[in-house]
């Protein structure tokens, strides 16, 4: 960068130099043909030759030209660098982009100007394929019934499926240490160790049942906002587990898809935090910022190793497909024994 910007001053200050001297030759030359030249050495302002003063406003003028080079670059370079943060946040609409067009048509050079018109053409593919994932309330409401049967069906037989794999096994192995303490109850004195096992399976069942009727809820929102859908949720769960749950719902006017898919969002979290979490506090919060929908689901409990494989591995991927689909970013933080927060941003497309 630094070479590049002497070379560019040494052209400018060539090029500036040789215009004054050549224009004082020419003056020079129409008032005294014969010695043109000499003017340059025997004229005198303040005991300095006129020859230095050509040479050091040259070297004004190339300064002063590197300046704004430098301002107008570094100008461009920050613009891109915005856009590009724009676009990594899904913030296609913001207004660094008509900024973009205003320095292509007006200051960019060559380079810059092939910058910004790659990034503004990755905005608007980006813009369009967002748009086609999250559609419109029309193309929801157009959704076959024979496609959302299909869909009502995977989902009880996924459901089915699971509660052969974990509710009915946790209560099988609850059921069999009950019969054999039954069996045995007049010989031995039930040891402290084996009641709290009882107790634990059994209140992991419980956890895993009221997880999983969280899946056999509507996963449509059915003609609700998605405000009252998760305030809904939130009541009922908190009327049925021993946590606090505290929650912050916006009052959001969504595409329909957008609101369907961010609630089955909000269902999978939050059933991954009963299955899996053990939390006390539960903390939720909902908005919009300008075109960006924002949710957060914080919890106090138990947390895992992001370099392992999670429990619950299988929903968390289930979301991010979910937001992925719809052109959004999904950011899990979670610390062993402290607890998870998950960040999801959603763009909005006018």
């Amino acid at each position: 960068m630094k070479i590049s910007l002497a070379k560019t001053f040494l052209r400018y200050f060539i090029l500036l130099f040789s215009t004054l001297i050549l224009s004082v030759l020419l003056v020079s030359y129409y008032v005294q043909p014969a010695q043109f030249y000499l003017p340059l050495f025997k004229v005198h302002f303040f005991y300095i030759p006129l020859l230095l003063y050509v040479l050091l406003f040259a070297l004004f003028l190339s300064g002063y030209f590197i300046s704004q080079l430098v301002i107008t670059t570094k100008k461009a370079h920050s613009l891109i660098e915005e856009g590009i943060n724009a676009l990594k946040e899904g913030q296609y609409q913001s207004s660094i982009f008509e900024d973009l067009k205003k320095g292509i048509d007006t200051s960019f050079n060559s380079g810059q100007v092939k910058e910004a018109e790659s990034l503004l053409q990755l905005r608007n593919k980006m813009i369009q394929v967002t748009t086609l994932t999250q559609g419109n309330r029309q193309t929801g409401n157009k959704l076959a019934e024979a496609e959302k049967e299909e869909i009502v069906l995977k989902e009880r037989h996924r459901i089915a499926r699971e509660l052969h794999d974990s509710v009915s096994q946790q209560l099988f192995a609850a059921m069999m240490l009950l019969s054999a303490i039954d069996e045995n109850s007049e010989k031995i004195i039930l040891p402290r160790k084996q009641l709290e096992t009882i107790q634990h399976i059994i209140n992991e069942a419980q956890s895993e049942m009221r997880a999983l009727l969280l899946h056999l809820r509507p996963t449509q929102l059915e003609g609700k906002t998605i405000k009252d859908g998760v305030e809904q949720l939130l009541n009922e769960l908190k009327s049925k587990i021993e946590a606090d749950i505290l929650w912050d719902i916006e009052n959001l006017y969504l595409p329909l898809n957008v609101e369907n898919q961010l609630f089955r969002v909000f269902q999978e979290l939050l059933s991954n935090i009963l299955r899996h979490a053990k939390a006390t506090e539960i903390e939720v919060r909902l908005k919009q910022a300008n075109s960006i929908v924002l949710l957060r689901i914080v919890d106090d409990g138990i947390g895992f190793n992001k370099s392992e494989k999670p429990l619950g591995n299988y929903g968390l991927q289930n979301v991010r497909e979910r937001i992925a689909s719809l052109g959004g970013t999904v950011k899990i933080v979670s610390v062993p024994n402290e607890g998870t927060s998950i960040d999801i941003r959603i763009p909005l497309i006018k």
